[in-house]
């Protein structure tokens, strides 16, 4: 292979690069550690991960390094191995700052190349499809993790992978589905973020209907579908083995409901937020949307629900849907979806994607297209630089946490508040000095079934019990994983004491040598109570997971490699029948 074919061949690689460095830039100059609306819960996440990897003292359940050291159960029910990707990723860069950049320019990276390679295997242009690509990480969709720590950023840097097989059940009529793509692609995306995953494959059926419906060979249709989804199931088995096992036991907090008018996407004409989708693609979209309206019968199938499914989604994460009328018929719709602007992703990609295909076919002319489309995605670049400028200044004001709904920061003085975050100190510094209740999986205990989520209020519940809570206790985590309590009672009797640990079924306690499976109460939110003897006491939490959730997750690590196997198997054999090309 020349030289010259390989730059060729990275090219757009690095024109991803440089655009997403270039967008980073605010936060780079002005070394700002943003605390957005869900940094501090995936901080404790990642924190956590990381000690365990540091330490080697690893609890696939409890938290027994982040979030206050309570024990409560987070990582096993969000992205377990994602988690511990990321804990790794802050373990080697030692500082959140340095996290942050690192974090954020890989999901630009791989939601730009993602995005590329979809527009590339449909046959666009190269030049069209290196630029809808630098568009679609200019999306909120993509760049809020940068912004703000939504997760869901996470999931759509890989989501255009999964409506490439879509696409394909439509336009590759001997070959439909590529089971194994299908499967990995499904698979990375449940294990990275799943209400990600479930918005994807919801985008899937319209692809899935029509590719069957034109198809000739229904019945290898039909089988691969299966054969993709009981593949995807091995290699999410863990996913699914940690929800049976908490779920199966427990009653959890869910998270918390919100008003969902007040979190759609509409057209605007200032600059992209959450809610807005701002001037650039609010052009873009409506131009793609009456193109396609006037030219609807000269379109292909694969056309038609590539854009058809993109503006149902468009209008499904808009304020045009009843979403009031919605969530009071549907209530766990206001909990698990909460804003229904995260369904704008798919909108994202297909709109995108359907104006390249027009471009490429020419229906506006090449000389005009390309530097109308290089001066937006500019100006969309310099969206997401604006509102990254505009988050690195808070941290640099009176203010520091960019988000502080529901925050407790333990310091007036914001510059003690900068420097527990920075890197000479202690990742954990950061995460004692600006805390925050999220509720999310906690146990619901002897509750009455209809209690709301306000009822219950367990963020104050949270708050006062674990965070807030002034018993000296002294916490270390065992070789073995578990979390060790040490205290003193100084009264000359048993006295009962409130601990800011969460117990669940399945957690297992130890109370001074003794194991504990009675004697004990615990609050609306599983925070233990315990009798404590006069004197020195200690006690220690572990976990203990049903065999079944041991056997899904032999079946999901067995899966994994087998898979790994046969895709290098599969790219050996090609590589015979195709050897590297020379120039």
């Amino acid at each position: 292979m020349s030289k010259y074919y390989r730059i060729t061949k990275l090219k757009p690689f690095f024109i991803i690069a440089i655009f997403s460095l270039l967008m980073l830039l605010p936060q780079i100059y002005q070394h700002s550690v943003i605390i957005g609306g869900d940094a501090i819960f995936h901080m404790n996440r990642f924190y956590d991960a990381a000690m365990q990897i540091k330490t080697g003292h690893y609890n696939y359940f409890l938290s027994n390094f982040g979030f206050q050291q309570s024990a409560r159960i987070v990582n096993a029910l969000y992205s377990p191995v994602i988690a511990y990707i990321a804990g790794l990723i802050l373990l080697i860069a030692n500082s959140w700052l340095k996290f942050e950049l690192i974090t954020s320019f890989f999901i630009f990276i791989i939601s730009g190349l993602s995005m590329y390679l979809l527009a590339t295997k449909i046959h666009l242009s190269k030049t069209y499809a290196l630029i809808i690509s630098l568009l679609y990480i200019t999306t909120t969709s993509v760049s809020w993790w940068s912004v703000s720590q939504s997760f869901t950023s996470w999931g759509s840097a890989i989501m255009p992978l999964l409506l490439l097989c879509g696409i394909k059940m439509i336009s590759n009529k001997k070959h439909p589905i590529n089971v194994l793509f299908l499967a990995l692609i499904t698979s990375l995306l449940i294990q990275t973020h799943i209400l990600s995953s479930l918005i994807g494959v919801s985008a899937l059926i319209p692809f899935v209907v029509a590719g069957f419906i034109q198809s000739n060979i229904k019945k290898s249709f039909v089988i691969n579908l299966l054969k993709s989804v009981l593949l995807v199931i091995a290699l999410t088995a863990n996913i699914w083995g940690g929800m049976l096992e908490i779920f199966g036991s427990n009653k959890l907090v869910p998270t918390a409901p919100l008003v969902m008018t007040n979190n759609t996407n509409n057209f605007g004409s200032g600059m992209a937020n959450f809610n807005n989708l701002g001037l650039v693609f609010s052009l873009l979209f409506i131009f793609q949307i009456v193109l396609t309206l006037l030219n609807w019968k000269k379109l292909t199938l694969t056309e038609k629900v590539i854009n058809g499914t993109g503006g149902f989604y468009l209008i499904l994460s808009s304020g045009l849907i009843p979403w009031s009328i919605l969530s009071r018929l549907f209530p766990s719709l206001s909990t698990y979806l909460q804003f229904p602007q995260r369904l704008t992703v798919i909108a994202n990609i297909l709109l995108l994607l359907g104006l390249g295909i027009n471009l490429t076919k020419k229906e506006l002319p090449q000389k005009l297209g390309t530097p109308i489309l290089i001066t937006l995605t500019i100006l969309a670049g310099f969206d997401v630089n604006t509102n990254l400028n505009n988050v690195s200044n808070i941290w640099h004001g009176n203010q520091v946490v960019a988000v502080q709904s529901n925050t407790q920061v333990h310091s007036k003085d914001p510059n003690i508040v900068r420097t527990s975050f920075q890197k000479h100190n202690d990742l954990v510094n950061g995460l004692k000095m600006v805390e925050k209740p999220t509720s999310d999986y906690l146990p619901i205990v002897n509750q009455p079934k209809s209690i709301t989520f306000e009822q219950l209020n367990p963020y104050y519940q949270y708050s006062q019990q674990i965070i807030n809570n002034k018993t000296n206790i002294h916490k270390t985590v065992t070789k073995n994983g578990d979390l060790k309590l040490s205290w003193f009672n100084h009264n000359n009797s048993n006295h009962d004491i409130q601990l800011s640990v969460i117990k669940y079924k399945h957690t297992c306690l130890r109370l001074n040598g003794n194991s504990l499976s009675k004697n004990f109460k615990t609050t609306a939110i599983g925070a233990l109570i315990i009798n404590s003897k006069p004197g020195a006491n200690t006690l220690i939490l572990n976990y203990k997971a049903g065999s079944l959730f041991h056997i899904l997750s032999i079946i999901c690590l067995i899966s994994w490699l087998l898979l790994i196997i046969r895709i290098m198997f599969h790219h050996r054999k090609k590589a015979q029948y195709y050897p590297t090309k020379n120039e």
